[in-house]
């Protein structure tokens, strides 16, 4: 049986197969945002596949979403403690402000010039998930996750990713990473 998770650093993208980047690497790629200790191995990567003419990444609506979503926050973080504001509301508050505009912009310049030209846009195959394992009750890894895993599979997807909590599945696609906490599962 081949190995379900293999070190990205050891790893050479084949011509037949597809890429699915979760947050946890589109982040540290293309964000100025510094999350991932292995930030350098998954750009290395994502450089080779683009060497690669015949190889697109998949980007899906909810991968989108998150790294919109977890780009903001870690900005309205940072926004709240460089100006002494620990009660602001994100919602009611920050998006008024000319931070979160300047941030909003740049996240959505990220996806227009960096993701977009590079990544084949893709359902998220909903439809085609196993529902009944997205709605098990556990708690490892989260509802985005299960959504990404089921994704994976379902298509075929190789997964690359930082997220430790996909090795906790039990049914999970092949993942390429970096992390040494992701590479004792098999």
């Amino acid at each position: 049986m081949a190995k379900k998770t293999l070190d990205i650093r050891n790893y050479m993208p084949q011509a037949n197969e597809t890429f699915l980047l979760d947050t946890s690497v589109l982040i540290p790629v293309f964000t100025e945002m510094d999350i991932a200790f292995h930030q350098e191995s998954y750009a290395k990567f994502f450089y080779e596949i683009l060497k690669k003419k015949k190889i697109k990444p998949v980007i899906t609506t909810l991968l989108l979403s998150e790294l919109f979503n977890r780009y903001l926050q870690f900005h309205f973080k940072s926004y709240c403690k460089s100006n002494n504001l620990p009660h602001l509301n994100f919602k009611r508050d920050y998006r008024t402000t000319s931070d979160y505009t300047e941030k909003m912009k740049a996240i959505v310049s990220i996806a227009k010039e960096d993701i977009f030209p590079f990544f084949l846009k893709v359902d998220d195959g909903f439809k085609c998930i196993d529902t009944e394992k997205l709605l098990e009750i556990d708690t490892f890894y989260d509802f985005n996750d299960k959504m990404i895993a089921g994704l994976c599979i379902s298509n075929n997807y190789t997964l690359i990713t930082d997220d430790a909590d996909f090795g906790q599945m039990r049914k999970r696609p092949k993942i390429l990473t970096a992390n040494s906490a992701l590479l004792v599962f098999q």
